[in-house]
């Protein structure tokens, strides 16, 4: 009783610090040693064994909740108030860091998951932050005995909580299926040209095969894609048509190449025009284009030679420098990331949290939004490792804040024991 009348008198004596001041270093253990040097009164004796425990116990928690990377220290500095309140919670119920459920650890641990999503960026006005700011005013002025106030702030917080995370999911979502089908876009794009490239690249043809298959095919195979995906009949068939475009003006001396072309010409238009029109393409183009295509065609069974323009190799693409290997750990860990991960960019005042909104095609693209739904960052899997590893961003743990910190605190005082 002795030591909890301490900890209020000194819970009393806390000012109200301005909105992200630091917390000075303290030591709970100190200043109550000086409130015992300075009663007169002989009913105030030495702190009996347990409670010195506790008063050790929960000083180490605090350390390591106040060393945590994931944690901004304006954060911090709020929540390194709750230690003396906090004591006198684990002094007065010995369920305290037995019981996972505990109000008082859950109230910590959801103030702590919020403060994760916000940075100094966003203000001091940030609802997030003014909330947490109350929460924590609310228990250094108001508690005393009654556990109920922890109870009543975590109902309001989490109900608080909930609203912004569902709203925060909704843009998460939107955003997440924009950037999917932007990517699925860039995807198809890609395939048509490195497919249409491939059959062209090295050859000398005529100018109509370039442009028609460049400028009219790559569109159809382009919607077949979007639209049926790579493994479908109808981009086989289409396809198909390319491979018969160039083989059909390729000079021809054998009588059968010239019978096979003599047969596949007038099929191989109307296959051609079949396809621009399901695309809407433009129709007089459309007809231009097959009427060259004829041309040469007929040029070309009656033995004539036919202009041709050489169509040269892709440039090798120059090698990106990358700095970790594709088996690397933290490129395994940045490609495996799940939606709703939290990521800090940058560092001092500078830092930015950002959420991961989508993980498209395992690594390929993550793309990371702020609490507004913005998109502030896009990497790969490779560049997003490779700043992890240079300090230029770190992800923030969300877990069980309280939770991790007694784990760590047990876990050193374990190793001692045994060293």
């Amino acid at each position: 009783n002795d030591l909890f009348g301490l900890l209020t008198r000194l819970q009393r004596l806390e000012h109200a610090l301005e909105n992200g001041a630091p917390t000075p270093e303290r030591s709970v253990k100190d200043e109550l040693s000086e409130l015992l040097e300075s009663e007169n009164s002989d009913a105030i004796h030495a702190l009996e064994q347990a409670d010195d425990d506790v008063i050790n116990l929960v000083a180490m928690l605090f350390d390591f909740i106040l060393d945590d990377e994931g944690l901004p220290s304006e954060i911090k500095a709020l929540i390194g108030r709750l230690q003396i309140p906090l004591l006198k919670v684990a002094i007065t119920d010995k369920t305290f860091f037995s019981n996972e459920s505990h109000d008082a650890r859950l109230l910590l641990n959801t103030l702590a998951r919020a403060g994760c999503q916000w940075d100094l960026q966003q203000g001091y006005a940030d609802e997030t932050y003014q909330r947490i700011n109350r929460a924590v005013h609310a228990i250094i002025d108001d508690y005393d005995e009654d556990a109920a106030l922890f109870s009543d702030l975590l109902e309001e917080f989490e109900e608080f909580f909930s609203d912004q995370r569902i709203r925060a999911e909704r843009v998460a979502e939107r955003v997440r299926e924009a950037e999917e089908g932007k990517a699925r876009a860039e995807q198809a794009g890609d395939a048509v040209r490195d497919y249409i490239d491939a059959r062209l690249a090295g050859r000398q043809v005529p100018d109509v095969v370039v442009r028609l298959l460049r400028q009219g095919w790559q569109q159809v195979l382009y919607l077949t894609w979007l639209r049926q995906g790579e493994d479908s009949d109808a981009w086989r068939r289409y396809a198909k048509v390319v491979d018969a475009l160039v083989w059909s003006v390729m000079p021809h001396t054998a009588q059968a190449d010239l019978e096979k072309l003599r047969d596949l010409s007038p099929k191989l238009a109307r296959a051609v025009g079949s396809g621009l029109d399901s695309v809407q393409y433009d129709q007089m183009e459309t007809r231009s284009l097959l009427d060259e295509l004829s041309a040469v065609h007929e040029s070309l069974l009656k033995g004539l030679e036919t202009e041709r323009v050489a169509v040269p190799k892709a440039p090798e693409p120059e090698p990106t420098p990358q700095a970790l290997p594709e088996d690397h750990e933290l490129v395994m860990r940045a490609r495996n990331l799940r939606a709703g991960q939290w990521l800090e960019l940058g560092d001092g005042e500078d830092a930015q949290r950002a959420k991961l909104a989508a993980n498209i095609r395992d690594g390929a693209k993550l793309v990371f939004i702020n609490r507004r739904g913005i998109k502030v960052r896009e990497f790969d899997a490779g560049s997003l490792a490779l700043a992890l590893q240079n300090g230029e961003a770190k992800l923030i743990e969300e877990g069980a804040l309280f939770d991790r910190a007694l784990e760590a605190v047990i876990g050193d005082l374990r190793r001692m024991q045994n060293a």
